[in-house]
């Protein structure tokens, strides 16, 4: 499970361990892909956020076509 930071005016910031610095990671707000990172990524920056909007943001990592199942983020 990641952790979200900085949370304010629009932006936040998910933080996330990667066990696999192979493995890419996608970001996802529900079932929409946000965007892919490099394999070394940790953090990743979401800028584009509205006040009182829900959202459900997971980080799977991603290698040789295999997506794992994601982590949920918490604040």
């Amino acid at each position: 499970v990641g952790t979200v930071e900085n949370a304010s005016n629009g932006k936040l910031n998910l933080v996330w361990t990667n066990g696999d610095a192979s493995a890419q990671t996608r970001i996802y707000n529900g079932g929409t892909l946000l965007a892919t990172a490099d394999a070394a990524a940790t953090t990743y920056s979401v800028t584009t956020l509205t006040s009182n909007t829900s959202y459900t943001l997971t980080v799977k990592h991603f290698k040789a076509s295999i997506e794992s199942a994601g982590s949920n983020f918490s604040s």
